[in-house]
């Protein structure tokens, strides 16, 4: 069990406790929002998009600071980095002349894109870091004694999926993705079938601005989860856009009513 990082205390009624961590030798922060009033069901770890960090605006900003009134302590942390872009160059003999900003295009060669191994390399090293932080950060969950709710989103939920598909990751009491997606379109393709190898219950939510490659794997996703009715796992299609903070108080509910029927 690793020591307990010193709880900060918060500055006024309302605001989320500030904790640091060392996570892969870099410092980031760990926000902690205890629940409040008689309800005492758990916590929630909430985690966001690819290179946003714990206090980035948007959806999950908004989970921390509304669940804690529903018994839940949230846990907000920083996401893996995102991807980094490709370099390309350019040989000189391809530059038609110098000056005229043209590049030749042989027609015959393919845009470059990452190869299989470069994918999984890629994956294993953001899995690493999840791996590390929620290693740290779960000595202070268990402060708030009862279930926990895993909640992520993007292609950090598919990141998620695939370390418990592999049991890299503890299984929590309930799994919350949010517009899951792969950016390894191979990996995208498999991500419904990961769902058959889960034995906690999943909330999958779609929105319709979701990424293409979310959208693209909606309904192979519903298909697997109605096949998990046993496990209490469904899927919930928004009707609006996760752009709009209208939306926001629509998850909300779904997560809390979905919490409240599979976490004991």
């Amino acid at each position: 069990m690793l020591a307990l990082p010193a709880m900060a205390q918060s500055s006024a009624v309302g605001d989320p406790q500030r904790n640091t961590i060392e996570v892969q030798g870099q410092q980031t922060t760990v926000l902690v929002q205890p629940w409040e009033g008689r309800k005492q069901h758990g916590s929630v770890l909430l985690l966001p998009s690819l290179g946003q960090t714990a206090d980035a605006p948007g959806l999950i900003t908004y989970l921390r600071t509304e669940l804690p009134l529903s018994g839940w302590a949230t846990f907000s942390v920083s996401a893996p980095q995102r991807p980094t872009k490709l370099n390309f160059t350019t040989k000189a003999e391809d530059v038609s002349k110098a000056g005229d900003g043209k590049i030749a295009d042989t027609g015959a060669k393919p845009t470059q894109h990452r190869s299989a191994d470069e994918w999984q390399q890629l994956r294993q090293q953001q899995q690493r870091y999840l791996a590390e932080l929620i290693e740290q950060v779960s000595p202070m969950m268990q402060q708030y004694p009862g279930g926990w709710v895993l909640i992520s989103e993007n292609q950090t939920a598919a990141l998620v999926m695939e370390m418990i598909a592999n049991q890299q990751l503890s299984m929590p009491n309930l799994l919350v993705v949010i517009n899951p997606y792969s950016a390894d379109s191979q990996q995208n393709r498999q991500l419904a079938d990961q769902y058959g190898l889960f034995a906690m219950p999943v909330l999958d939510i779609q929105s319709p601005d979701g990424s293409p490659q979310s959208l693209a794997t909606v309904a192979q996703r519903q298909l697997k989860i109605a096949a998990l009715v046993a496990k209490q796992s469904r899927q919930q299609q928004l009707s609006l856009n996760l752009s709009q903070p209208t939306a926001y108080a629509e998850c909300l509910n779904i997560i809390k009513g979905m919490s409240l029927t599979t976490v004991h």
